[in-house]
């Protein structure tokens, strides 16, 4: 038994995003599992389950505690199932604080970026064996290319219940008063390049004096919410096992170079040290998750919604994640696997569509989504949100995810400035981040 614990916690107590359980398939958990304060469960001594979540919304609680119902009605042998909601900008640290003072949640909410690390800690508990044994799951009807991060030598360690493929907003009527061309018509013709947008975004940045293209989430910090060009360039961080440096390659010095160009020479998109909001007006486009469509209801502007463009690679769609997950330090895991099982299963699913795009084939299409998302058009929902999961590549994620991506964002400020040169920083981001990578 390999136990990655004590260093996995300290490590996110610095920030990390590191946690530990125990090795090899479904071990009996470490921590509060063995000790004498927490029996095994009988009969007579129904389970209490809890489920670690970062959404306060009551909407959201209100479908997640209606599926815990419809469970303890069938389960006598479970007690109480409780979704605590923690807050996002502490999550990953109060979860380990949880975890070290041996008072575990059985189950979490993680996203993409943290499954391999997690996985390779030890953390998550095995729930294959619970799902494919129940041909009432449709475990066949899982989307293979969002499954990939949960999956791991026949293992499968998530349900990733949100898996949201990214698009480009844009105010429709900036652009048409800046006499830029419209992006469904570019998109419509065949036309819809990165070429194009940064264009667009240009002209019109220039004509209204407010931001061009943004990208959602970035703010020069968050490199990772640039795959979305990256992509369509052909470029990645690193090899698919993770073990080699590519941003120092053609494709990434190419893609880095465009969006550095579109900075500081065309004006296209915002400098480091603005946040100009799309959502408010100030913008021309943003590329982020479709679930921000909510906030265009009454938008003082005309609008619209498009694919990712294409670049020298083609269309390449991408998708962000959040999961839930069996933790490996649960008091009862058999048992949160059961439920987890439940909460994952056709009928969870598509309640939870309402609000959460499903990895399952037959949910992903324009009736159940178009509910969920009525500020879109059945075109929209399928071309940005089926096609982008169907056809697209999740976000980044590393089994050293922590400390990776810590080292990336120090190596890469040194691209920021207007001085900044592509060819010259990018050998450095391999330099820094190589050693640990392996």
């Amino acid at each position: 038994m390999k136990t990655t614990l004590v260093p996995a916690l300290a490590a996110m107590a610095a920030g990390a995003l590191l946690l530990a359980g125990c090795a090899g398939g479904n071990p009996a958990p470490s921590g509060p599992a063995e000790t004498p304060s927490s029996p095994a469960p009988s009969p007579e001594q129904p389970v209490d389950l809890t489920v670690a979540v970062w959404t306060g919304s009551e909407d959201h609680l209100r479908i997640l505690n209606g599926i815990a119902d419809s469970y303890l009605a069938e389960h006598p042998e479970i007690g109480t199932i409780t979704f605590e909601t923690l807050p996002w900008d502490a999550y990953n640290t109060t979860l380990a604080t949880r975890i070290g003072a041996g008072q575990s949640p059985d189950l979490a909410w993680l996203t993409e970026k943290e499954a391999p690390e997690w996985i390779a800690n030890d953390a998550l508990y095995d729930v294959q064996p619970v799902i494919s044994a129940d041909p009432a799951y449709e475990y066949g009807e899982l989307v293979d290319s969002a499954m990939t991060g949960w999956r791991v030598d026949g293992a499968t360690y998530g349900y990733p219940f949100s898996t949201s493929a990214f698009g480009l907003f844009y105010n429709a009527t900036l652009i048409r008063e800046a006499g830029a061309s419209d992006p469904q018509n570019l998109e419509d013709s065949g036309g819809w390049t990165w070429e194009a947008a940064r264009q667009i975004a240009a002209s019109t940045a220039a004509a209204s004096g407010k931001a061009g293209l943004v990208f959602g989430a970035f703010d020069f910090v968050n490199w990772d919410n640039l795959t979305t060009l990256h992509a369509a360039y052909g470029a990645r961080p690193w090899s698919p096992d993770g073990a080699t440096c590519e941003f120092d390659s053609p494709q990434m010095i190419e893609a880095m170079t465009f969006f550095h160009d579109g900075v500081y020479r065309d004006r296209a998109f915002p400098e480091p040290g603005t946040s100009p909001d799309f959502f408010a007006g100030d913008a021309a486009m943003v590329i982020t998750q479709i679930s921000r469509a909510s906030t265009l209801k009454e938008a003082p502007f005309d609008w619209g919604l498009v694919p990712l463009p294409e670049g020298p690679a083609g269309r390449a769609p991408v998708f962000g994640q959040g999961a839930v997950a069996v933790l490996a330090s649960s008091p009862h895991p058999a048992q949160a696997a059961e439920f987890f099982a439940h909460l994952t299963g056709p009928d969870a699913s598509k309640q939870l569509a309402a609000y959460f795009p499903p990895p399952r084939k037959n949910l992903l299409n324009v009736e159940t989504l178009g509910a969920a998302n009525p500020a879109l058009s059945p075109e929209q929902i399928e071309n940005v949100l089926v096609q982008g999961v169907l056809n697209g590549q999740v976000k980044p994620s590393h089994k050293n995810w922590a400390a990776v991506n810590d080292e990336t964002k120090t190596a890469l400020d040194e691209l920021w400035p207007a001085s900044g040169d592509p060819a010259a920083v990018l050998p450095k981001v391999c330099a820094a981040i190589q050693p640990l990578l392996g």
